[in-house]
C-alpha cells in the first residue's frame, strides 16, 4: 500500500526570483517505490518482505529552512509497522520535471513566461487537510496490491567476472548486467539487416544472486528477434503478435528465463540523406548520428519494463556497416531511466563505448530555487 500523508506543490519562479505561481502536484510514485523496493531486495535476496510492505512517501526538509521548502522526498518500506528501508530521491525525479514543464506551458500560454523563457522551481510540501478536521471515513474495503519477488537463479559473480570486460561507465550502486557477446552480434547483424527501418527484440535471462556478497545481477541469456514488430525509418510498434512469439520462444527454451528488457536499433544514417556526403569530422558531431534513448523510448520503457532491473539496449547505426554501429545500454537509477555500464561477457575483441543522451521531453526548468 502506497501511504503519502502530505500535499506537494511546484512553485515557479522566474529567473530574477520573482514567484510566477504554484500548482499541485501528484507524481507517478511507482518507479521510486519499485527502486526502493529492489533496493532492499538486493540486500537481502533471500527475503519477499520488500514486495508486501507498505511504501510511505514523506518529503525531504530543506536544511536551512525547513518544511515546507522540501529537496526531494524518501520513500520507506514499513513491514508490521517497522521500517524495512528507506531510499531518497532529489526534487529532479521526472515527475517534478514533467509536470514542471507542463505548468511552464500553461504560463506561456497565460503570458507569465515567454516561449524558451528560462525558468526556476522548487518544491513545497504541507501536511494533507482533513475535512472540518475530522478523520476520513473508513473505507468500506481496502485494496491490497499483491506484487511478487522474481525468480532468482543461484550464481557466482567472480564467475562471470572471470569471463567478462567492463563496457561503459559502472556507476555505484548499480545493479551488475552481463551481456555475452554473441548478443551483442545478434542485434548488431538484425540492425544492419533492417536497413534503413528500426528493428528489435525483446531481451531473456535469469535474475541471478549470489549470497556470499550478497548481490542481484542480471545474466541476459538472449535475444528473441521482434519478427512481428512494425518497424519504420523513426519508430518500432511491437504488436500483440509480438508478445504472443516470445512467450512461445520462452517455453520452448524451457530454461526458466524471464524477460529482463528490450533492444531496438536507430538508423541514424536514413534519417539524414546528406550523411555519407558529409566530412569524417563534421558527421561524428551530428546530432542524428549520437546515440540517445528517445521520449518515445522512455515511454516504452516505463509501460513495458517498469521493474527496476529492467534494461533496453540500443544499437545506433551510423553508416550500415560494422564500423559504423554504437551500443548504449540504458536502465533505471532512482526511478529515472539512464544510461548505464554493464559487462560483455566471453569477448573476443575490443569495445568502444559511447556517451547517450536521454530524452525524456524538452524543459527549460532548472531546479532547485536557492
Amino acid at each position: 500500500m502506497l501511504i503519502n500523508e502530505f500535499q506537494l506543490l511546484l512553485e515557479i519562479r522566474s529567473i530574477d526570483g520573482r514567484v510566477l505561481g504554484q500548482r499541485r502536484v501528484e507524481p507517478n510514485w511507482e518507479p521510486a517505490c519499485e527502486a526502493a523496493r529492489f533496493a532492499c531486495w538486493r540486500k537481502t535476496p533471500g527475503s519477499v518482505a520488500a514486495f508486501s510492505a507498505d511504501a510511505v512517501i514523506e518529503p525531504i526538509a530543506q536544511q536551512s529552512n525547513g518544511l515546507p521548502l522540501a529537496i526531494g522526498f524518501s520513500v520507506t518500506l514499513m513491514a508490521d509497522g517497522k521500517p524495512l528501508d528507506r531510499c531518497e530521491f532529489p526534487v529532479t525525479y521526472p515527475g517534478f520535471t514533467a509536470r514542471a514543464h507542463a505548468i511552464s506551458s500553461e504560463m506561456v500560454t497565460a503570458g507569465l513566461l515567454k516561449d524558451g523563457e528560462t525558468f526556476r522551481y522548487q518544491l513545497l510540501a504541507f501536511p494533507r487537510e482533513r475535512a472540518n478536521g475530522r478523520q476520513p471515513a473508513q473505507p468500506l474495503f481496502n485494496v491490497v496490491d499483491v506484487v511478487r519477488a522474481p525468480p532468482l537463479k543461484p550464481a557466482s559473480f567472480a564467475t562471470l567476472m572471470s569471463a567478462a570486460v567492463p563496457f561503459g561507465e559502472l556507476a555505484a550502486g548499480d545493479m551488475p548486467v552481463f551481456i555475452p557477446q554473441q548478443i551483442l552480434d545478434e542485434a548488431s547483424a538484425l540492425t544492419r539487416q533492417a536497413d534503413r527501418v528500426e528493428t528489435g527484440g525483446i531481451l531473456v535471462g535469469h535474475l541471478c544472486v549470489d549470497g556470499s556478497i550478497p548481490e542481484i545481477a542480471v545474466h541476459v541469456t538472449a535475444q528473441i528477434p521482434a519478427r512481428y514488430a512494425a518497424g519504420e525509418v523513426g519508430k518500432l510498434t511491437f504488436t500483440a503478435e509480438t508478445w504472443a512469439a516470445v512467450q512461445a520462444a520462452l517455453a520452448l527454451r524451457r530454461s526458466d528465463e524471464i524477460m529482463v528488457g528490450w533492444f531496438h536499433s536507430h538508423p541514424a544514417f536514413a534519417w539524414c540523406e546528406k550523411s555519407a556526403q558529409c566530412p569524417s569530422e563534421r558527421s561524428r558531431g551530428c546530432a542524428l548520428m549520437q546515440s540517445f534513448f528517445s521520449a518515445d523510448d522512455v515511454f516504452l520503457h516505463e509501460t513495458v519494463y517498469p521493474s527496476a532491473y529492467n534494461i533496453a539496449l540500443v544499437v545506433t547505426n551510423t553508416n550500415n556497416t560494422g564500423d559504423g554501429l554504437k551500443h548504449a545500454l540504458f536502465g533505471w537509477r532512482q526511478g529515472t531511466v539512464r544510461q548505464r555500464g554493464f559487462h560483455i561477457l566471453n569477448p573476443d575483441r575490443s569495445w568502444k563505448p559511447v556517451n547517450a543522451t536521454v530524452q525524456g521531453g524538452k524543459t527549460y526548468a532548472t531546479p532547485p530555487c536557492k
